[in-house]
């Protein structure tokens, strides 16, 4: 689901209304159906159009889920709940997880995710919640490569340089431009 971007297609149906109308509103209607619920208020991962269902996975991936409430925020969509549970796992656990059980609505796993944090600030920013977007931060930076003698000195990943990911550092630098622009 994170794959329909509804900004872009919002964009297209103003090129060719007739065209990409249709699709926006398709794709709208996909996300909302794909909400699992207020109890974790995350999206479901795939959507498949030949059967009009979604995918049975017992997790719910929160990198995924939170790319799809950032495409909705950026079109004014309310995504409050989710926001509000984000609050509420900061609060309880210190940490979001990277996969939720759906069915429990509990962690499923003990990792966390530099680009789930990352994106998180990016919705804070947007919506001025400064305290969820500092929580986001700080515990992004704790991901950071902070010994001079690392190959990725800097960077995000692990220290030898062995297991990093360009889409981590890359949404990394999102997340710091939005902070920074939120902080002036």
């Amino acid at each position: 689901l994170c794959y329909l971007d509804l900004p872009t297609l919002r964009m297209l149906a103003n090129l060719d209304y007739f065209k990409w109308k249709k699709v926006y509103d398709k794709s709208i209607e996909i996300l909302n159906s794909g909400y699992i619920s207020d109890k974790l208020p995350l999206y479901r991962k795939t959507y498949y159009r030949n059967t009009n269902t979604y995918d049975e996975n017992a997790d719910a991936d929160t990198l995924l889920s939170m790319i799809v409430v950032l495409n909705k925020l950026q079109e004014g969509q309310d995504v409050s709940t989710t926001v509000e549970w984000i609050r509420k796992e900061f609060q309880q656990n210190g940490k979001v997880f990277a996969t939720y059980n759906i069915e429990e609505g509990i962690p499923s796993s003990e990792f966390e995710s530099t680009s789930v944090y990352a994106i998180i600030v990016q919705i804070a920013s947007i919506i001025g919640d400064e305290e969820i977007q500092k929580f986001a931060m700080d515990r992004m930076k704790e991901f950071q490569i902070n010994n001079t003698s690392s190959k990725i000195y800097g960077g995000f990943g692990s220290e030898d340089g062995t297991n990093v990911f360009s889409y981590d550092n890359l949404n990394a630098l999102l997340a710091y431009r939005y902070y920074r622009v939120n902080q002036q």
